[in-house]
């Protein structure tokens, strides 16, 4: 895979001097290993997860006010599965987040994991969490309003 870059270079795209300096600092996650590699933000694999996530947040302005008044857009297990696979994205965007690299005001792009970890805690760490966890306790409320519907 190589959208995974080492954390121990900081290079900036815009210095460089040609295509084969640019390919020789793209490495896989084989050569450098997983504790030294960090996600690029522009790469194709982020661009995708971002997609995805732009599509389960107009899911959820969509759908859960339509729900919240009662009107079913679903079956209630149709409706729970939905849920179960936001719950299940946003408790991995977690983990994405937090090895995913920035760009600095320069245009390099930071790759120490130390920084990357710590600006990320800093900064969409808390909003992720809660997005989470509210997330787990909707699924935990549902979950109990369909088993008393099926009772």
């Amino acid at each position: 895979s190589d959208f995974l870059l080492p954390i121990t270079r900081r290079v900036s795209i815009r210095s460089m001097e040609n295509a084969n300096e640019l390919a020789a600092t793209f490495m896989t996650i084989q050569e450098v290993g997983v504790e030294h590699a960090v996600l690029l933000p522009r790469s194709w694999l982020r661009i995708a997860w971002d997609v995805i996530a732009t599509a389960l947040v107009l899911y959820d302005l969509i759908f859960v006010p339509m729900e919240s008044v009662g009107m079913r857009t679903h079956a209630h297990t149709e409706s729970w599965a939905l849920s179960l696979v936001c719950a299940i994205f946003w408790t991995l965007d977690i983990f994405v987040g937090s090895i995913t690299s920035y760009e600095n005001p320069d245009g390099s792009v930071e790759r120490n994991r130390n920084k990357v970890l710590l600006r990320y805690a800093r900064t969409d760490f808390p909003v992720d969490l809660a997005i989470v966890i509210l997330t787990w306790v909707a699924m935990n409320v549902q979950n109990r309003q369909i088993l008393l519907l099926s009772m």
